[in-house]
């Protein structure tokens, strides 16, 4: 296993802090500092500098209220990093890809006829 001991307090840390935060957008960043900080224990920093940019081209989509979710899905995931086990860990974090991009194409059909059923004039600002 790559996780030292202080990675997983690092991890446990933020990890309190995405489950402790205040609102959705401390939420959020909160989660992307864990799961940088878990890519980082990679020790490649190109791999984790494209996972940062790939994180920030979805970050304002996980921002729509239909891609809220609950924090359970998260701590099934951490639970597998903290027991080591990466099988479980993978399919978890599969599992919540998936479902996220589902979540992502749906909100965005929905926004697409609902743009279709506005007036002409009102779809300027619709977007």
């Amino acid at each position: 296993p790559l996780l030292t001991d202080d990675d997983l307090g690092d991890l446990q840390a933020l990890y309190d802090q995405m489950n402790n935060a205040a609102d959705p957008d401390g939420q959020l960043a909160a989660r992307e500092h864990f799961y940088i900080r878990l890519s980082s224990a990679t020790g490649r920093p190109r791999l984790v500098g494209l996972i940062a940019r790939l994180r920030q081209e979805v970050a304002r989509a996980l921002r729509w209220p239909t891609l809220q979710h609950a924090p359970l899905i998260h701590e099934h995931f951490f639970e597998a990093v903290r027991d080591g086990d990466a099988d479980r860990a993978v399919a978890q974090l599969t599992n919540h890809y998936r479902r996220v991009a589902l979540l992502i194409r749906r909100y965005l059909r929905e926004a697409e006829a609902k743009e279709r059923t506005m007036a002409p004039a009102d779809r300027r600002g619709f977007k």
